[in-house]
């Protein structure tokens, strides 16, 4: 057959990390393979002649015959190919030979079922490659409310059933949504597909729970609102902060585990104070403990075998650390935390001017993808991993920003150094 891919611009796919790139390379080694062995079958069982079996394009590296089959490895690692007798598509108009193994003598539905055997065999792979990573287990992000951005549509959807009479509007935290205009919702990337296809008003069912530990179906409306520097309108809501994973110093060690929910955190000794919740002001309050105790209101919360929330009521607890010091670095823009983090400007003089601009949107830094929740704590990685002991710099770290082109908004590769602050050190719970 005819190469299917014989190369790409890695920059367009947005992998900053070579381990990115070497993961996309090893991907589509697999997809090209299984889409020729699909050719490679189909000709064989029509009998006809295959001379080259190739995995990559250009010049033969090394490969062994076997038959009339030359099995190579070819220099450029992105493609492939199959070459049948008679089957040239670079050259249309080649003298047909009379040879019984050759393409163009095989009757038409044989032509058609080689011609058609490469896609075939996809389909076939990508259901068994789902069965297979659904069974074995895949993680997502639980479509649970953490956060309610004020002023959204979230924060003023409008109550139109609930058990409860009156029922408190708008989005509520711990809302598990269900489903939004009967679309049934399982992550959290389906809340944004659903919004981003769905018309001006939306329909949401979410589980609330109650004072008595149960919960009740609630439907809400609500209106999404897409603002100018966004690609598709937004509810204003965010995930709950869960505990993804412990660094191997943290003082939490050994008192949460990963899947726990924080639920706010307040000042050890702070009675009768309102305590802090949401991504944004749970970091505020870290930072502002100054190494004070700070005490911790998690929850634990049981699922079934599809990853939902049994209807047992999650079990809470409190935890009281000691936040420690570590040195704190910054991008040097100041953000507008919404469901994607925005630029709303740049600080003078840090070393992200003239690589970032206002209004671009953080996609992901250090490979890893950024969140209104996940942005604080992957500078603070970041700036662990690529900064040495009494720098001021970082060395470059690789970041994806989103920019408005026009009417166009394109993803732009490219590196920023990470300052660290003047201030002293920070407070990390890790």
């Amino acid at each position: 057959m005819s190469p299917v891919l014989s190369l790409l611009p890695l920059s367009f796919l947005g992998f900053e990390a070579l381990g990115g790139t070497l993961a996309i390379v090893l991907g589509l080694g697999v997809l090209i393979f299984v889409h020729e062995l699909g050719h490679f079958l189909a000709a064989k069982w029509a009998g006809v002649k295959v001379e080259v079996f190739s995995l990559g394009m250009g010049p033969r590296l090394f490969g062994v015959v076997r038959g009339d089959t030359d099995y190579r490895i070819s220099a450029l690692p992105l493609g492939g190919y199959v070459k049948m007798l008679g089957q040239d598509d670079s050259d249309p108009t080649q003298e047909r030979t009379s040879a019984p193994e050759d393409f163009r003598n095989k009757p038409p539905y044989k032509r058609f079922i080689i011609l058609v055997a490469g896609v075939a065999m996809n389909t076939v792979f990508a259901m068994v490659a789902f069965i297979i990573a659904f069974a074995v287990g895949v993680e997502f992000v639980a479509p649970e409310v953490g956060a309610v951005v004020p002023g959204s549509a979230a924060s003023q959807a409008r109550v139109v059933s609930s058990p409860s009479k009156p029922a408190a509007q708008g989005l509520q935290e711990s809302d598990q949504i269900v489903s939004i205009n009967d679309t049934e919702i399982l992550a959290w990337e389906d809340i944004q597909t659903a919004v981003a296809l769905a018309g001006e008003k939306i329909r949401v069912e979410v589980d609330r729970p109650t004072p008595s530990g149960a919960t009740e179906r609630v439907v809400l409306e609500a209106s999404p609102q897409r603002h100018e520097d966004e690609a598709y309108p937004q509810l204003g809501i965010q995930p709950v902060l869960m505990i993804a994973e412990l660094d191997e110093g943290s003082p939490l060690k050994g008192k949460i585990e990963k899947g726990d929910q924080l639920i706010d955190i307040a000042p050890v000794g702070s009675a009768g104070a309102e305590p802090h919740k949401g991504p944004n002001l749970t970091l505020r309050a870290v930072q502002e403990s100054a190494g004070k105790p700070v005490r911790l209101h998690l929850q634990r919360r049981r699922y079934d075998e599809d990853g939902r929330p049994l209807p047992e009521s999650p079990r809470t607890f409190d935890v009281e650390v000691v936040p420690e010091a570590r040195p704190v670095y910054e991008i040097g823009v100041d953000l507008e935390l919404g469901e994607r983090p925005r630029v709303s400007g740049v600080v003078p003089g840090a070393p992200a001017k003239g690589v970032i601009e206002t209004n671009d949107s953080i996609v992901s830094l250090d490979g890893r993808p950024a969140l209104a929740s996940t942005l604080p704590e992957i500078v603070r990685a970041a700036g662990d991993s690529h900064a040495k002991a009494g720098e001021e710099l970082s060395s470059p770290v690789p970041i994806v920003v989103e920019r408005r082109k026009g009417n166009r908004l394109e993803q732009l590769e490219t590196q920023v150094r990470l300052k660290r602050k003047q201030t002293g050190d920070g407070w990390q719970l890790g």
